[in-house]
């Protein structure tokens, strides 16, 4: 009797020893998988809500292309493909203005070459219409076209300098925060309209609606700073890989992307 009890305990121990290894076998699993599924679970709940808000951008209609290494031939005609892709776009999306910025000035120094590039001699459509600098060069053109700024360094601070030596306006003044708020959020507009007077072109007012930065790095190279205030930036590579594909590619980006502005 007392060999049949014990056997019957050993087997109970057995048993339970069993069940309880099976249980903390299970509690591991289900702890892991909620441990690896809910953070991203919860991931993906906030990337979608934080999707949702935001609005679209409006059809960009002034375009920012930032170039810092346009010295030699094939970045040149990269450049000439990405102007004539530009033709076709002011033709399905209305873009009427491009700042081609260089801050060497190599391409302000060069535009007859870059006007002769066959790619843009064979274009057929809205012409491309170039001015150094911010004043429009020759009459004004009536009909479409997309007017190109060609810039250097010097145009992001003479504009500045001419703002700086013009007489002040009177600026309002007021107590109250919301007075305070209220003019701050109109500085830019302000200083888009002084910038403007001072150098007696409206061009120097432009935004542009995104900047696409073709170079070895990703850096605005001291593009003027009161035309990037709200842009988005996007990052080319080097323009000697340049296409007309690769910046549709980043317009189509730049459709999908929705703007938040701080909200």
């Amino acid at each position: 009797m007392d060999v049949v009890v014990k056997r019957l305990a050993y087997h109970l121990l057995c048993a339970w020893l069993w069940v309880r290894h099976a249980l903390q076998g299970v509690s591991g699993w289900i702890k892991q998988r909620v441990e690896g599924v809910t953070p991203r679970g919860l991931a993906r709940w906030v990337g979608k809500r934080a999707k949702g808000r935001g609005r679209p951008p409006p059809p960009p209609t002034v375009l920012g292309l930032i170039v810092t290494d346009a010295s030699s031939g094939p970045q040149f005609q990269a450049l000439a493909r990405i102007l004539a892709w530009q033709v076709h776009l002011a033709e399905m999306q209305g873009f009427t203005s491009v700042l081609l910025y260089d801050p060497s000035g190599t391409l302000k120094d060069r535009v007859e070459e870059l006007i002769d590039e066959p790619q843009l001699v064979a274009l057929a459509g809205p012409p491309l219409r170039f001015h150094r600098g911010w004043a429009r060069e020759g009459p004004a053109a009536a009909g479409p076209g997309v007017d190109v700024h060609v810039l250097a360094a010097e145009d992001g601070e003479q504009p500045l300098e001419a703002v700086a030596a013009s007489p002040r306006p009177p600026e309002a003044s007021g107590d109250r925060v919301g007075d305070l708020l209220a003019h701050a959020l109109t500085a830019p507009q302000r200083l888009r309209a002084r910038l403007a007077a001072a150098t007696g072109t409206a061009a120097v007012a432009l935004e542009p609606d995104l900047l696409v930065v073709f170079g070895p790095a990703l850096t605005l190279a001291g593009f003027p700073a009161w035309a990037s205030r709200a842009s988005e930036i996007y990052f080319g590579g080097p323009l000697s890989q340049a296409s007309g594909s690769k910046l549709a590619s980043i317009l189509r980006k730049h459709a999908r992307t929705r703007q938040r502005h701080g909200r």
